[in-house]
C-alpha cells in the first residue's frame, strides 16, 4: 500500500528493503562525499550528483570507499521517499549499521527535515530488543543522516512473498504479535505513538527477534500536530486505524494496535 500525508505534500511510501542490496535503484551523492583517507566533506549546503557509492568496491575498507563523516559506505539497502538506506561502517567504533541518508532537495522542505528529525528523536528515545537503535544523527558532507541498528534480515512483507501457502504459520503470526505488543508497549511507556505499524516495518533477525523500525511518522502523545496538520491522515492504507484516517490529532497506542491487529 502507499503512506497517506493528506495536506500539502503527498508521497510515496518508503520501500526500504533491509538486509538486501538493490543495484537497480541508486541514489547519487555528491563529490563533496570524500573518499576514505581523503580530507572530511564540508557541512550544510547543497549536492550535485556524481559517482553513486555503488560504483565503490564492496569490501568494508579500503581507499576507494565512498564515505559521509565516520561512515564508509558498503552497498545500498532500499530507496525510498524519505532517501537511501546503506549497509555502512562507523570507522571509529568499528561496526556495520544501516545510514539513511535525507537527499539534499528535501533537506530543504522544512516538513520532510522535521519529519527526518523526529525520527531520529523517537528512536533515541527507546532502548528495546524489539525496536531498531539509533545510534547518531547528525549533518556531514551536506547530507542528513540518521545511523541506526544493522539488522540482518528481510521485513515481514518481503518474507510473506517466499512463503508457500502465501501467509505464516499460526506461530509465527502469535510470535510477531507478542514481540510488537512488547515493542509498543515500550513506545507507549516513553509516550510515543508508532502510527505507522504495518508488515514493512518490522524486521525480522537472523537470531529470530522480530524488530519494529521506521519511526518517521512516529509523534509523542498529545504533542503530534507539530508536523501533521489538523484534518490531515498519516498512516498506510489496509493498516491505518479509523480515528488516524479520519485525521484526528489525539491519537494514542490504541491506534498502534489497530494497525498491529491489521497486519
Amino acid at each position: 500500500g502507499k503512506e497517506i500525508i493528506s495536506g500539502r505534500h503527498r508521497r510515496p511510501a518508503e520501500a526500504r528493503r533491509p538486509g538486501k542490496a538493490h543495484s537497480g535503484e541508486e541514489l547519487t551523492l555528491s563529490d563533496d562525499v570524500t573518499r576514505s583517507g581523503g580530507r572530511e566533506g564540508r557541512s550544510g549546503g547543497g549536492a550535485r550528483a556524481s559517482k553513486s557509492p555503488s560504483d565503490s568496491s564492496s569490501g568494508t575498507s579500503g581507499s576507494s570507499k565512498r564515505r559521509i563523516g565516520d561512515f564508509e559506505l558498503v552497498n545500498k539497502l532500499g530507496q525510498g521517499a524519505m532517501g537511501a538506506v546503506y549497509l555502512a561502517r562507523q570507522v571509529t567504533l568499528d561496526r556495520m549499521v544501516a545510514l539513511k541518508i535525507l537527499p539534499p532537495e528535501l533537506a530543504t522542505d522544512q516538513e520532510f527535515l522535521e519529519r527526518f528529525r523526529r525520527e531520529a528523536r523517537a528512536a533515541a528515545k527507546l532502548n528495546n530488543p524489539h525496536i531498531v537503535m539509533a545510534y547518531d544523527v547528525g549533518v556531514a558532507s551536506g547530507y542528513h543522516y540518521i545511523a541506526m541498528e544493522y539488522v540482518d534480515g528481510k521485513d515481514l512483507e518481503q518474507g510473506l512473498l517466499q512463503q508457500p501457502k502465501g501467509r505464516y504459520e499460526t506461530q509465527v503470526v502469535l510470535e510477531v504479535a507478542r514481540q510488537m505488543a512488547l515493542a509498543l508497549e515500550a513506545a507507549s511507556a516513553a509516550g510515543i505513538v508508532h502510527r505507522d505499524m504495518k508488515p514493512a516495518n518490522i524486521l525480522k533477525h537472523s537470531d529470530g527477534t522480530y524488530k519494529l523500525t521506521d519511526l518517521g511518522l512516529a509523534a509523542k502523545q498529545r504533542d503530534d500536530n507539530r508536523v501533521t496538520q489538523t484534518g490531515s491522515a498519516v498512516g498506510t492504507p489496509f493498516y491505518i486505524s479509523p480515528e488516524q484516517a479520519r485525521g484526528e490529532q489525539n491519537v494514542d497506542v490504541r491506534s498502534d494496535i489497530y494497525s498491529l491487529g491489521a497486519t
